[in-house]
């Protein structure tokens, strides 16, 4: 299946741990109370003395030429419309969007503006700078465990318990009026977006199967984007320019002799993995473009003879291990994927379970137990890495 071909209805949601999931129904309660996030953003507005703001509006199904009749009408100006999924970006007057949002064409909006104002107005602190610059030198899969961690016995939340509010998004998306509307619904045949790292547990529990709109079952992650500038740095992209011809399974690369899965002709290049302050483990990787297989050197012995080709993500769920030694042994899972640039490959090491986390609020697996679910617990994931 190709990953990238959309379903008869795709909802891309775009989320960032700063903002909530929003759902949508075809009925709207009789009033609609705004948000939180909107009220704060608005008040941002109203103290800050902007006239205008941008605001996000998702339109009912079908009814997309309704909603640009009622911002025309309020006086509002369209920047950005998607015209399959129902998705306007506007800019209108403050003053005037309580009355815009109220039209029954609308199903859902966020405000856009402001809600990065902490940066705007304070810049990086030197506290957010330290921390950011700590990143760069992070061991894969995080710090070695020196002691154990204390941890806080806590009971198992029933499943009844695990569904009150409190435990869940209700109070900011109404996702237990959503459920009461359509029982059935698991968000098969959807596919959303998440926008972030995309180096996430890609065998997490949560990140089980997803079911297409006939009742397949397919892989919860439908792949991964990568939408890095190539004239930005990304330790992910690997420079795959060194091409092998070899009539024979040894190959040596830069004094360094290399068993090969076969003779034939390949490209080579290394992704070098930081374990922590100065310290790199390097990683070759082989890639035979003709048949689309790729193998990493996944325990740094120089030979790829028993490691298992892998296919790009995009392509085919194939997920591998690395092996790292310092400063402590460890695996950390990864997949590979195609760059855009040419002899490019990527290699997505997983990060830890943050980008799990966000991604099953909305399309986590039902677990055995039961309790822990996302909204749409069949629906896709696609990681955008940004």
């Amino acid at each position: 299946m190709n990953p990238y071909r959309p379903f008869p209805r795709m909802v891309a949601l775009l989320m960032f741990t700063t903002s909530s999931v929003s759902l949508y129904s075809q009925k709207k309660p009789p009033s609609r109370a705004m948000s939180f996030s909107n009220r704060q953003l608005l008040n941002r507005a109203a103290v800050g003395k902007q006239s205008a703001i941008e605001v996000m509006l998702l339109a009912e199904i079908g009814k997309l030429d309704e909603v640009k009749r009622a911002v025309s009408s309020a006086g509002g100006l369209s920047l950005r419309e998607d015209i399959p999924t129902g998705y306007m970006r506007v800019q209108i007057a403050s003053e005037r969007l309580s009355a815009l949002v109220a039209d029954p064409s609308i199903a859902a909006y966020q405000i856009a503006s402001n809600a990065n104002m902490i940066w705007d107005q304070e810049g990086q602190s030197e506290e957010i700078s330290k921390m950011y610059r700590r990143y760069e030198s992070r061991a894969l899969g995080g710090d070695p465990m020196t002691q154990k961690q204390d941890q806080i016995d806590l009971p198992t939340l029933t499943v009844p318990e695990s569904r009150a509010y409190g435990y869940t998004g209700e109070e900011e998306t109404g996702i237990g009026e959503w459920l009461s509307q359509h029982p059935s619904w698991d968000g098969r045949g959807v596919t959303i977006a998440l926008l972030e790292s995309a180096l996430p547990e890609f065998t997490h529990p949560t990140m089980k199967f997803a079911k297409s709109l006939d009742g397949k079952t397919v892989p919860k992650i439908a792949g991964v984007i990568n939408t890095v500038d190539l004239s930005e740095q990304d330790f992910t992209r690997i420079d795959m320019k060194t091409t092998i011809h070899s009539e024979t399974t040894w190959y040596t690369v830069n004094g360094r002799t290399y068993i090969l899965p076969r003779s034939g002709n390949f490209q080579f290049g290394i992704f070098s993995a930081v374990s922590g302050g100065s310290v790199h483990e390097d990683f070759a990787v082989l890639w035979d473009q003709a048949s689309g297989e790729i193998w990493v050197d996944t325990d740094g012995d120089a030979s790829f003879e028993k490691e298992t080709a892998l296919r790009d993500i995009n392509e085919h769920f194939d997920v591998g291990y690395l092996n790292l030694t310092y400063p402590e042994k460890k695996k950390i899972e990864f997949v590979v994927a195609k760059g855009r640039a040419p002899n490019t490959l990527h290699l997505y090491p997983s990060r830890g379970g943050h980008q799990a986390m966000t991604a099953s609020v909305a399309a986590g697996s039902r677990t055995e137990d039961g309790v822990a679910s996302g909204v749409a617990p069949n629906s896709r994931v696609m990681f955008v890495r940004n």
